[in-house]
């Protein structure tokens, strides 16, 4: 689901954090002011979105834009944040953006409502919703950092089987509480 990382950071999984949800507030208030009237919603995605899972430790931001894709103003605006921008880093259809070192925070920018959009948020909902699920994916990411031994582009290309599979249960079961 994300974006091929800096390979000079190791990847880490660490315990989820209280103060994630707070990091994700102060951001995208910057961001709501950088991206001004084309951004309709931010929201928070990822591992660090969902109460109790490890994660790496960056902030993922869903930027959900009115029109795609960004203006080079708003993209500067964005690089003055101190954001990295990298276009669409092998996905079609989102703008990456990759903020600190270590890394801290993830900007993916798509068009609201399409596919990237839906897809994101039903991952992370599927996991705040069904803890069996959220603890299997947690003990598969904590087992493959120790098999890859912190290389990221392992560790990135180990998930992506598990990753797509969850995503496709997350994606039934949105369905069917749509269809309730």
């Amino acid at each position: 689901m994300s974006a091929k990382p800096d390979p000079v950071e190791p990847v880490a999984v660490v315990a989820y954090e209280a103060k994630w949800p707070q990091l994700f507030e102060i951001e995208s208030e910057k961001l709501r002011a950088a991206l001004g009237d084309n951004v309709v919603s931010l929201e928070h995605i990822g591992s660090t979105a969902v109460p109790g899972l490890v994660a790496k430790p960056v902030i993922d931001l869903l930027a959900g834009l009115r029109t795609f894709p960004l203006s080079s103003q708003r993209i500067a605006v964005l690089e003055g944040l101190g954001y990295e921008y990298l276009g669409e880093n092998g996905i079609p259809g989102r703008l990456f953006f990759r903020k600190g070192r270590p890394r801290s925070h993830h900007v993916h920018a798509v068009l609201f409502g399409e596919d990237h959009w839906e897809r994101h948020l039903a991952f992370r909902d599927y996991l705040r919703a069904n803890a069996r699920e959220k603890n299997a994916y947690a003990e598969f990411k904590r087992t493959l950092v120790r098999e890859v031994g912190g290389d990221r582009d392992r560790y990135v290309d180990g998930k992506e089987m598990y990753a797509a599979a969850l995503e496709q249960r997350a994606r039934v079961w949105r369905e069917e509480a749509d269809n309730e």
